[in-house]
């Protein structure tokens, strides 16, 4: 029986705009700034400073159907988040959107844990937090190899959701 969902966050929920030049600065420091705070990455003094200014040029959107689910699921259904997030798109994200952030019932962010999806210890740490076991538990993305194949190797049920052509609201609703 189910009784939890787990989402990921961009793509599935939420999209980026206008963060190109982020990602090109990043470059080979992408890893260890989605498993680490800003202040503890191994990156220069430099590229940090261009990584704070920089990430005021981008914004983050929750897609339109995003707030409607998880409220209704929310109601019936014990609700998680896993994201592999930079600590600058968390903040961001966590300044816009706190209301919608505090109907989860826990969040669990690659830069604050330490891990990064497809690690299935990520996957645990947010299945501990939730009070459910695998097969009690639902994940929801958008990326086969970091959301939906380690999710199945856990014993999990999945949803993969292809933003370009379909809506999460018919995904969900028809299962």
């Amino acid at each position: 029986m189910t009784k939890a969902y787990i989402f990921d966050l961009f793509g599935t929920l939420a999209y980026y705009t206008n963060g190109k030049e982020i990602k090109e600065l990043v470059g080979e420091d992408h890893e260890r700034l989605l498993v680490s705070t800003l202040e503890d990455a191994n990156i220069s003094e430099k590229k940090k400073k261009k990584l704070i200014h920089l990430s005021r040029d981008y914004d983050v959107h929750l897609y339109d159907d995003s707030e409607e689910i998880i409220e209704s699921l929310g109601k019936k259904f014990r609700i998680g988040m896993i994201t592999n997030i930079y600590e600058l798109s968390a903040i961001k994200f966590e300044e816009k959107y706190t209301s919608f952030l505090n109907k989860f019932d826990t969040l669990t962010f690659s830069c604050d844990v330490g891990l990064m999806k497809p690690d299935h210890r990520i996957f645990n740490y947010t299945l501990t937090n939730l009070l459910v076991k695998p097969e009690e538990a639902v994940m929801v993305g958008d990326n086969t190899k970091r959301d939906i194949i380690p999710a199945k190797e856990l014993g999990m049920k999945t949803i993969f959701i292809d933003r370009e052509k379909q809506r999460l609201e018919e995904l969900i609703w028809q299962k």
